[in-house]
């Protein structure tokens, strides 16, 4: 075989796809020629990826044939004596270059070789997604502020952007003078706030209050975890200060007062509470005072006017929101049985026109028949403060059975129309007579034809 030949058969060779004879042909060429041993290495050292490198990567099967044939000629001594004074010179390097691929197509055998596959698409690095909130700020009376880690300082939330307002976990949450807000986490729980009051939110049934006074509700079958924070002015250690859980459904209100006290109260259902002095339970309506972790012996208190501070958040929800109108029904409850019923009466009050459609409709339910000295005292309260949107209930309270009703509807009506269709409010209270009848119906005409003058009902609530 001559250089050319050889050349010609090489990468076939180095590939493992001669046969024996051409193989054999080709290793006594390379024995006995020196410049064809020098192409092989100039070959190897111009390209760097080494096409005998590849082969081998293809077909580990090749690349064993190639690494025995290299370490044959490593060990071989019988270089013919025409070409022994040629191959003196390069023989001192080349040696260890062959020992080198060699030694890079032996770890090809040894190491594993990954499956071939198809390239895949370069992958698009997707955002991480953030955490979901905990909870959702969903009613305020004003500017609420939430604390920013990036910018360590306090920034505000736009009333304007409360419905798309979400907590994170550990978020620092706070409300300024006169603000109130509400929180409802992803457990249900809901979190009312008073003014200056700042809490964070550990989780969606863990909060911890550092500031002012929280109202919580936890609902059935979850436990609500509150804990007392160190405040900023009290020098109190952080295990003096309570933790109380809210056992669903229950109600708890907690506040730090001036002096550094915390106070808490069990508005409803179960409150367990643990300080360094131990654990109690609270029953609705106790209140018990903690300071440097002793608890104060527990008194009792009204939970309705304790809470008063969160009326301007229910009245958000409108006259028909169904805790409104239990709040205005335990209040009526305690008018004519309590020696405080003129404060109930203000709390009523206090509420203006959303306080007013609960008392209408006690007042057309049964439960007004069966008690007429709250039924009146409601009936009063209506008389002052009915909306115009009640024009036609108080039209048909014109032909209730009590006489005292029938007179406070006219008197609501004449203040809100400046009309009594020819019958006074006094002439209400005298028993049905024709002239009730004919003004009852003057007043259903004139309401049919000026309906469109007024308001709209907003709402409607279901007489029991």
């Amino acid at each position: 075989m001559n250089c050319a030949e050889f050349q010609s058969q090489l990468q076939a060779w180095l590939a493992g796809e001669t046969d024996e004879t051409v193989s054999r042909a080709l290793e006594t060429h390379l024995n006995q020629c020196a410049d064809c041993l020098a192409l092989l290495e100039r070959e190897n050292a111009e390209t760097q990826d080494l096409p005998l490198l590849k082969t081998a990567l293809a077909e580990p099967q090749a690349a064993a044939r190639v690494a025995e044939r290299v370490m044959e000629r490593l060990s071989t001594t019988t270089i013919a004596p025409a070409v022994a004074a040629r191959t003196i010179a390069w023989s001192t390097w080349l040696t260890p270059l062959l020992t080198l691929v060699a030694g890079f197509l032996l770890a090809l055998l040894v190491l594993p070789r990954p499956e071939k596959k198809n390239d895949p698409a370069p992958s698009i690095a997707q955002p991480i997604p953030a955490p979901a909130p905990v909870a959702h700020l969903v009613a305020a009376t004003g500017t609420v502020e939430m604390f920013d880690q990036q910018q360590q300082n306090w920034v505000p939330i736009s009333k304007n952007k409360i419905n798309y307002f979400a907590c994170p976990t550990d978020s620092r949450v706070r409300t300024t003078a006169d603000v109130r807000c509400e929180l409802q986490t992803g457990d249900g729980c809901v979190i009312r706030l008073n003014d200056q009051t700042e809490v964070t939110l550990r989780g969606s049934s863990s909060i911890e209050l550092s500031q002012g006074q929280v109202w919580c509700r936890s609902p059935r079958e979850t436990q609500l975890e509150v804990r007392v924070t160190n405040p900023a002015n009290n020098q109190q250690k952080k295990s003096d200060l309570p933790t109380m859980w809210c056992v669903g459904p229950s109600c708890v209100m907690t506040g730090i007062q001036p002096a550094g006290e915390v106070q808490v109260v069990n508005a409803e259902g179960e409150i367990n509470l643990r300080t360094t002095a131990g654990e109690q339970r609270l029953n609705p309506g106790q209140v018990a005072e903690i300071s440097g972790g002793e608890i104060k012996p527990v008194r009792h208190v009204d939970p309705m006017l304790s809470t008063r501070w969160m009326q301007p958040l229910m009245m958000r929800r409108g006259p028909d929101d169904a805790e409104l109108k239990h709040r205005v029904d335990a209040l009526l409850a305690q008018i004519g049985q309590s020696k405080i019923a003129t404060l109930y009466e203000q709390e009523i009050r206090s509420l203006g026109e959303y306080g007013v459609l609960p008392l209408v409709r006690f007042i057309q339910s049964p439960l007004g028949e069966k008690d007429p000295t709250r039924r009146s005292a409601a009936m009063e309260i209506v008389a002052d403060l009915a909306p115009v949107w009640l024009i036609p209930d108080l039209i048909d309270l014109l032909e209730n059975p009590d006489a005292s009703v029938r007179r406070q509807a006219a008197v609501a009506l004449h203040r809100l129309t400046a009309l009594d269709m020819n019958l006074g409010p006094n002439a209400w209270q005298e028993k049905p007579n024709d002239d009730q009848a004919k003004a009852l119906d003057e007043w259903r005409g004139w309401w049919a034809a000026h309906r469109d003058r007024y308001p709209k009902p907003q709402l409607q609530i279901t007489a029991e």
